[in-house]
């Protein structure tokens, strides 16, 4: 099985034989003048990281990560196979592991009757399982929808929390792309909150207040 060491080593490879062709034509290059920023880069996007993500989270800049990403085009197709199989490694074994995690549960509750589960008990793994389907899924390439069945069990967490505060509830999320998933615990309710919310954010309806550092006076004889 297919292991992180062995894929920054294959990154470490890629890099040397990027080198290698920039030094002979004497080209300036990322790659040459930092190579650790540059393995940085391909592990992140290799391991399903968008570019967006890259730059707002990691703090890349942008024009950094596209020039990167061109100069390895030709290898991120073995990066992204090897670091699927990792995906799908991290995958199993949290599969594994939460099968493992509810049978305890189970056995628990069957020998102390009085004994009280709540969704929370096995919420992170669930979410941790979700996570890792998603990353195994983007780092082979495949695309994914904010709709497909991996958000549900984090869906799930934002209902069961959203369910024990408010009698009513809507949320709505996107991602990077800009699709969009709502959902709602009653319809009615849920088109008057969406309404209600529409209303509020309105332009008209919306009020700004500007901060000055000094006296506005001041800045008005500027």
């Amino acid at each position: 099985m297919a292991t992180k060491e062995e894929l920054i080593s294959q990154i470490s490879d890629s890099i040397q034989d990027i080198v290698k062709e920039k030094e002979a034509i004497q080209a300036r290059s990322l790659s040459r003048h930092n190579p650790e920023k540059v393995a940085e880069i391909l592990y992140l996007y290799s391991t399903g990281s968008s570019q967006t993500r890259i730059v707002k989270k990691y703090g890349m800049d942008r024009g950094t990560v596209i020039s990167v990403l061109t100069d390895y085009a030709d290898h991120l197709g073995k990066f992204r196979d090897l670091s699927g199989k990792i995906a799908a490694k991290n995958y199993l074994n949290l599969s594994s592991l939460e099968e493992d995690l509810i049978e305890k549960v189970r056995d628990r509750m069957e020998n102390d009757p009085e004994m009280e589960v709540s969704f929370k008990d096995l919420k992170e793994l669930s979410i941790a399982k979700a996570n890792a389907s998603r990353e195994a899924l983007t780092a082979r390439g495949e695309p994914r929808s904010i709709i497909d069945d991996s958000y549900e069990p984090i869906y799930d967490q934002i209902r069961g929390i959203l369910g024990e505060h408010f009698e009513n509830y809507c949320f709505i999320v996107m991602d990077e792309q800009g699709e969009v998933f709502f959902d709602y615990n009653h319809l009615p309710a849920g088109r008057m909150l969406l309404h209600e919310m529409e209303y509020e954010i309105r332009e008209d309806n919306l009020e700004i207040e500007w901060d000055f550092d000094g006296d506005p006076e001041d800045l008005e004889e500027e």
